[in-house]
Order: C-alpha cells, then sequence, then structure tokens
C-alpha cells in the first residue's frame, strides 16, 4: 500500500462523512477508500474528544509500519487526481517529510516553494487538519507529547511536528474544507488556492 488512509468522524457526523467518503470515491484514489474511525468518546468537551480521536489514529498509523500516512477529516472534498499528485510531490517522494498537509487553508508562510509546491508554515500559524500525512518517527513524537486539550490538537500536533523538520503545505491545496458545522464550533476556513482542474508539473 502506497499510504495509508484513516478518516477521523464521530456517531453525529454521519451525513458529512458520508459526503466525505462519496468525494472520495471520485478520485483515482477510490478503489481505496479510507479506513474509518467513528470516535465513540463521550466527554463532554469537543476539543478533548478530538484529541484523543487523532492520538487513536496515530497509533493505527503507527501499527501499520508504513513509513507515512494520511489522516483526514470528515469534511472534505478533493482533486480528482488526488493520488497522483501526491505520489508526485517532491518532500513525499524523497522520503524527507514528518509532516506534510494537503489542506491549505492559506496560511503564512516562512519560505514558499513553487518548483516542488510547497509553503513552509511556522507552527504558531499551521492551523487545518483535514488532511494531513505524518511520518511514522513524526507520529511516534506526537503521540508521546500529545496532552494538552486547552490547546487545538491542529496546532498542538503541529508544534510538535516541528521539532522534527518543516511544516510543508502543498500548495495548490488537494483539499477543500466543505462548509459544514465544526465540531468543535471552531472557524470557517477554506483553501482559496483549490482548483480541481490543475494538472500538477
Amino acid at each position: 500500500m502506497f499510504l495509508p488512509v484513516f478518516l477521523l468522524t464521530c456517531p453525529e457526523r454521519e451525513a458529512a462523512c458520508a459526503d466525505t467518503l462519496a468525494a472520495w470515491a471520485r478520485t483515482d484514489w477510490g478503489n481505496t477508500p479510507p479506513e474509518v474511525y467513528c470516535n465513540p468518546d463521550a466527554d463532554p468537551q469537543p476539543a478533548v474528544r478530538i484529541m484523543r480521536g487523532m492520538a487513536t489514529l496515530l497509533r493505527r498509523g503507527i501499527d501499520t509500519g508504513a513509513p507515512h500516512f494520511l489522516i483526514i477529516e470528515d469534511d472534505c472534498d478533493f482533486h480528482p487526481r488526488l493520488l497522483a499528485l501526491v505520489r508526485a510531490w517532491p518532500p513525499l517522494r524523497s522520503g524527507t517529510l514528518h509532516f506534510g498537509s494537503l489542506y491549505d487553508p492559506g496560511v503564512p508562510f516562512l519560505s514558499v516553494h513553487p518548483a516542488a509546491h510547497i509553503t513552509v508554515a511556522h507552527p504558531r500559524d499551521a492551523f487545518g487538519s483535514q488532511a494531513r500525512i505524518y511520518s511514522h518517527r513524526c507520529a511516534e513524537h506526537i503521540l508521546h507529547r500529545l496532552h494538552a486539550p486547552g490547546i487545538r490538537h491542529d496546532l498542538q500536533c503541529a508544534h510538535l511536528a516541528d521539532d522534527l523538520g518543516p511544516l510543508y503545505y502543498h500548495r495548490p491545496s488537494l483539499v477543500q474544507h466543505r462548509p459544514v458545522p465544526s465540531t468543535w464550533n471552531g472557524p470557517a476556513h477554506s483553501a482559496d488556492s483549490f482548483d480541481p482542474e490543475w494538472e500538477g508539473e
């Protein structure tokens, strides 16, 4: 398997999850659906539930033994050539990636590398966990330190991943955030650079 893929959802988001799976099926990755994890956690704090769900999928990704894996959320649309474009992404192809987001909500960047379709984000700005690739080593590093439910899980994971290397964002974005209500009442965001007709280079 090129890249194990996991989808994080919860019981109350059945419709959103179904739409995301339908969007996935329309991509060139569609013959290999993601492993869906419907988080049963009933903690009254949504941030705690999400963090525990993310920890579960980091463990599952580690258990595959794969060098990298992808975690997506249940509110996404995808580029129709997602698999081909991810395969071609230079930092993943070279094996140097520890953290890579396929969803770019327009985060401020420290540097930009157009030929490699990369922007590098500062950890304080690295929000949006709709579609993130983690290396095996990065997942272990995060999992052993993920402990502060008062800090948003997307920011906390990025802060920890930054210990190992750059925070890569694919630009243009290969994933779009669909406008469905947030589980934790977070602010709306989307990817201005998402273009389903972009062919890559």
